[in-house]
């Protein structure tokens, strides 16, 4: 009978603990309160990056405390000193990257460990849409996770003005142009608020447009394949999104001020005249950070009221639900099991929580979107964390000198719209600088090819 009780116990107690182990595994793939039994107390773990200590401490105070593992975080943008680090011998046991080109360098020069030998996959597979996780890997291989992230396919317009005169949103690009003629007809005003001037960096907000447009219409197979330059800036799918360009930068009636206007006003100027009274356009391109301008420009207006987002419209059916952006991305050098615990913890939505009540955006689809401070701050987000296809920026991937020619020759890509066969001119001319990285002069005109 003793036997018999002790057995009845031992059962009891193995399936409570199997109960428990469930409910474990389930918090861990919903929310990832991720206690991995590696988490010891032991040496510190150092952390570099760009992203703000005031924002990022808190989320690493947090892991501290559940795990007794200290963390020294450096908040450092220098790109260069981690690209040398191994040489130097003086690496961090992580980095956050700014840009995904060093993390492709870094991998494919043996220098990262691979993080699929230790992470949560079921974690990461439940918190990060598989975009997000394919833009960690090199050459099939998971070097990093993302945990900050920005959006720069975003329109912003005022609703209220909207509402008033009967106009919706568009969600195509059919829908842009026939929503930009209807404002220019209805309201004698242009409907777009561009800005290109930007001192040396002229040239960077007509980029954004670019990149936007190819995403969407030729897909991210191309997109990727012109950042590698494995296909010509003279490439067909690429002349063909400056089809696309020439429809809103070749109409004049379309621009605030016309061509000049776009290409004289600052990127900051140019965020306001939606959001006057009375408006001086109704709709602006600009990535999530010109919500900081709005609000500081116009105090008295409401996120979300008076000044809110709608995505960058869909070109081609194939590519939808896309999003170009930015973002930041932990890298490892060091295989320890303090820097894994601190990785399965960053892909947490713990630890995205704790980043988004800090005024931070996550890519993490599974943190509660309640805690974002404002209605635009939340669709930004809800597109970063839910898109089918996201990409970096394309020209902040390029070698510096060649990014800086793509922007200056922007504003001869919007004197030449609508005209293909003056784009392309200078689309051959961009080709010729990606031929050629070391020549130091460029002939005004350089024929290029087809495909």
């Amino acid at each position: 009978m003793q036997y018999k009780k002790l057995i009845a116990v031992a059962g009891i107690a193995l399936a409570i603990v199997a109960i428990l182990e469930i409910a474990l595994f389930r918090k861990q793939a919903r929310a990832g309160s991720h206690t991995d039994p590696r988490m010891s107390p032991a040496q510190m773990v150092t952390i570099s990056g760009c992203l703000n200590s005031g924002q990022f401490q808190p989320v690493l105070n947090e892991f501290t405390n559940r795990t007794g593992i200290s963390v020294q975080y450096e908040e450092a943008c220098d790109q260069d000193q981690i690209r040398a680090c191994k040489d130097n011998n003086d690496c961090p046991d992580i980095a956050i990257l700014q840009t995904p080109g060093l993390l492709t360098e870094l991998g494919e020069a043996g220098q990262l460990v691979d993080l699929s030998t230790f992470v949560n996959s079921t974690v990461l597979s439940a918190n990060y849409a598989d975009t997000w996780i394919d833009q960690g890997k090199v050459d099939g291989t998971l070097y990093g996770v993302w945990f900050n992230a920005g959006n720069k396919s975003l329109i912003w317009y005022d609703p209220t003005e909207f509402i008033n005169h009967s106009w919706t949103t568009p969600t195509t690009w059919a829908e842009t142009i026939s929503l930009s003629d209807q404002i220019f007809n209805t309201a004698g005003t242009p409907p777009w608020s561009i800005g290109n001037e930007s001192g040396h960096a002229s040239g960077w907000p007509l980029t954004d447009w670019f990149e936007d447009i190819l995403l969407r219409s030729a897909g991210p197979e191309i997109y990727d394949d012109l950042v590698a330059h494995d296909i010509p800036w003279t490439h067909s799918e690429v002349i063909a999104a400056m089809t696309y360009f020439g429809d809103i930068f070749g109409n004049e009636d379309y621009q605030l001020g016309g061509k000049s206007g776009t290409l004289s006003t600052s990127f900051l100027d140019a965020i306001y005249p939606p959001f006057e009274d009375p408006p001086g356009a109704y709709l602006h391109h600009q990535g999530n950070w010109a919500q900081s301008v709005i609000s500081d420009q116009f105090p008295t207006q409401t996120p979300g009221t008076d000044y809110a987002v709608f995505p960058f419209p869909d070109i081609n059916p194939m590519y939808t639900n896309a999003v170009m952006g930015a973002g930041d991305i932990a890298i490892v050098f060091s295989n320890t099991a303090d820097v894994q615990s601190l990785i399965n913890f960053l892909i947490t939505t713990d630890a995205a929580e704790i980043w988004i009540t800090k005024g931070g955006v996550s890519p993490n689809r599974n943190a509660d979107t309640s805690l974002y401070a404002d209605p635009n701050t939340l669709a930004l987000a809800d597109q970063l964390a839910n898109a089918d296809i996201f990409r970096f920026d394309l020209t902040d991937q390029l070698p510096s000198e060649l990014n800086e020619y793509v922007w200056s020759q922007m504003d001869d890509l919007v004197q030449a719209a609508p005209d293909p066969a003056a784009m392309k001119e200078v689309l051959a001319r961009i080709e010729f600088m990606a031929s050629h990285p070391y020549r130091i002069y460029l002939p005004i005109t350089v024929s290029g090819s087809d495909s």
